[in-house]
């Protein structure tokens, strides 16, 4: 990652929470000495942040400060829309409504420049997502479930053989072959 990517990285993550000096070395890989001098080039490219020191101190951004919004390079965008173009395979997904309204909140913030880079590329990427109609009525509630950090779950197993109770401790949902 070079340097402005980097700066551009810290603010993203100070706008999101405080951090460390440590905190914020060991995600970009650099030192601890190498991000002191990032904050101090943050500081006079006028970024307004602070420091608090003691076991519960680190960097943050004044309140109020954010970013412009959201600038994507042309590979960002074919990015984000090819990952959602795969999604679209999956007949049933917590998903489903908002690929669109997110496509379209993208689309709006784009320049049309790097739209009309990204679009006619679309249709020259495809991810086979075998087409399934299984539907999966409680998976919502699984992702809440596993993003509140709930331990188990006990559930109703039933196949065609057995009926009865398990006790799940999900830990990822995981996708493949359109299931």
């Amino acid at each position: 990652m070079n340097r402005n990517d980097r700066l551009l990285a810290v603010i993203l993550a100070l706008q999101q929470r405080q951090e460390t000096a440590s905190s914020l070395a060991s995600k970009f890989e650099v030192s601890r000495r190498t991000i002191i001098r990032d904050m101090q080039a943050l500081a006079e490219m006028g970024i307004p942040l602070y420091s608090t020191s003691g076991p519960s101190g680190g960097y943050q951004l004044m309140e109020g400060y954010h970013l412009p919004p959201l600038q994507l390079e042309p590979q960002e965008a074919l990015t984000i829309f090819f990952a959602v173009k795969a999604v679209q395979g999956y007949a049933d997904t917590p998903f489903n409504s908002e690929r669109w309204t997110v496509l379209d909140k993208i689309r709006s913030i784009l320049p049309a420049e790097t739209l009309n880079k990204v679009l006619p590329l679309l249709d020259h990427l495809e991810m086979e997502v075998p087409k399934r109609v299984y539907h999966i009525p409680l998976l919502k509630e699984l992702l809440a479930h596993l993003a509140d950090g709930a331990a188990c779950l006990n559930v109703q197993y039933r196949s065609l053989t057995a009926h009865r109770s398990v006790l799940l401790q999900p830990i990822r949902v995981y996708a493949a072959n359109g299931f």
